[in-house]
């Protein structure tokens, strides 16, 4: 704050490092391995159940704060299935340390332990907004149940990211077309939602305008699950709103620069997340080189540019 009211870059910068390196700490910190111990209680379903092909559930809980993984057979596994993340459940286990050293998805997705599901004996609903989120997702859900089965997970995965029910095959024949980013929730499906928004956001005068707009976002974030792309989608989304309501448009370079920095100071553990490695790689170059490549290209413009970014 000093550093802004200053107008003292270097101090804006130091500033910034220090806070990096605190925050980076802390994240850091919450890594320490539980202690084997127990479990007689409720928990809270960090990530929506995933059905195993052999039979079983595999679920990540928030257990007072810090996650585990866990994998539920047989009655507890049934119960477990319909659930979604943010709802809670009275489970009966035993916590047991991670195999060490964690690996990069387990420090991506903060898991510091494993957990034995003996039983689920109770379930409850989330806090208000997740549980706004999960009835949207059953709604959609509940809606393409009489779709095929590739149609309907296909539908969940683009609109929701939800992949979790796709057939091998699909995901096989997404794979070999170069096109599996589609079944993952992406800057896209931000811009879809901000242009069905549009019209309702356009009534309201400029502050409240972008109020709106960052609801918006965040409310789509709680129902897509924090995916790394949706955060680095609506933090580009967020800050171009506020330099439109400011007067100050910003190029999108710096907007990614500026979005990049803000969400991995808030999430510092997302430097190891591939996929949001990709989301910002993706963009870096529609960015820098479609322009470039759409200078190049022959034929009328709007049919270059978007040869352009597919390129």
């Amino acid at each position: 704050a000093v550093a802004v009211a200053a107008r003292r870059p270097w101090l804006l910068c130091l500033a910034a490092a220090v806070l990096a390196a605190g925050l980076a700490d802390r994240a850091r910190a919450g890594l320490d391995p539980v202690v084997a111990a127990p479990l007689d209680g409720w928990v809270v379903l960090a990530t929506d159940p995933v059905p195993l092909d052999g039979g079983g559930t595999s679920v990540l809980f928030a257990v007072d704060g810090r996650r585990v993984e866990a994998v539920a057979h047989g009655p507890p596994s049934w119960v477990l299935q319909d659930r979604l993340a943010g709802e809670r459940v009275y489970l009966v286990g035993r916590l047991r340390p991670p195999r060490l050293p964690l690996s990069p998805w387990q420090v991506q997705r903060r898991i510091v332990g494993r957990l034995d599901v003996s039983d689920v004996l109770a379930d409850a609903p989330a806090a208000p907004l997740p549980r706004a989120a999960n009835a949207l997702r059953r709604t959609i859900d509940d809606g393409a149940r009489n779709l095929p089965r590739r149609a309907r997970t296909l539908l969940t995965g683009v609109v929701l990211g939800d992949d979790r029910s796709q057939p091998p095959e699909l995901a096989d024949d997404f794979r070999a077309a170069g096109l599996t980013h589609l079944t993952a929730v992406s800057g896209q499906n931000v811009a879809f939602v901000l242009a069905l928004a549009r019209p309702l956001l356009a009534r309201l005068p400029g502050r409240a305008r972008l109020l709106g707009t960052l609801a918006v976002l965040g409310a789509f974030a709680v129902l897509v699950r924090f995916e790394p792309s949706v955060l680095r989608a609506g933090a580009m989304a967020a800050l171009a709103a506020l330099a439109a309501v400011a007067g100050r448009p910003a190029e999108r370079l710096r907007l990614l620069a500026l979005a990049v920095a803000a969400v991995l100071l808030v999430d510092p553990l997302l430097v190891g997340s591939i996929g949001f490695g990709l989301s910002v790689g993706a963009s870096a170059g529609i960015v820098v080189l479609a322009p470039r490549i759409a200078g190049a290209l022959p034929g009328p413009r709007p049919l270059a540019e978007a040869l352009a970014v597919t390129v």
